[in-house]
Formats: structure tokens, C-alpha cells, sequence
């Protein structure tokens, strides 16, 4: 499941060239950890309209380990639709319902 802590939510703003990181970063982050479940994950990131989170270390006191997005959960699940259509004709070819 997604922790706050470190995260980000993504608009397009305009800034000047000088503006400063601090200036306009999230301050309000959620986070996942590499334990977290996909299902989990997806509600967070729906609930709060959060394209991609950063994944931290849950030993290591949020060392950044990773970043997962919309587009990489779309990937899964295709990969994983895929799959399980494969796997249903196959079990079908020899003869199981």
C-alpha cells in the first residue's frame, strides 16, 4: 500500500528559468515500497489522480529505490491478460473446461 512521505502528483506549470525546486515541489508525497501490492497501489494512485509514485526502502528509512508509474501498472496488466489467455487455450487443448 502507498505511504505518505515522498511522491508526486504531476501538472504542467509555467515557472521562470531562476524559480527554485522548493519553490514548487510536493510537500504531500505518497510513496510505495517494494512490498506493496499492485491492487493496493492502483486505488492509491486513482483515489489521489497520482501518475507515478517513488518506491522506497522499508528498511532503509526511504531510500529511494525505484519509481513506478500508470504506464508500467497498464504494462502488467496487459502482460498478465496476455498470459492468462495463453494459459486458457492451452488448458483447453487438452481438454480441461
Amino acid at each position: 500500500m502507498a505511504h505518505s512521505g515522498v511522491g508526486a502528483a504531476t501538472a504542467a506549470v509555467w515557472l521562470r528559468p531562476d524559480t527554485r525546486v522548493g519553490e514548487v515541489m510536493q510537500r504531500d508525497i505518497v510513496t510505495a515500497m517494494p512490498g506493496d501490492k499492485i491492487g493496493d497501489l492502483v486505488e492509491v494512485m486513482a483515489e489521489r489522480s497520482i501518475d507515478r509514485l517513488p518506491v522506497v526502502d522499508e528498511q532503509d528509512s526511504g531510500l529511494l529505490v525505484g519509481m513506478i508509474s500508470s504506464t508500467d501498472v497498464i504494462a502488467l496488466d496487459q502482460v498478465g491478460a496476455s498470459w492468462a489467455k495463453k494459459r486458457e487455450g492451452s488448458v483447453r487443448a487438452m481438454g480441461r473446461p
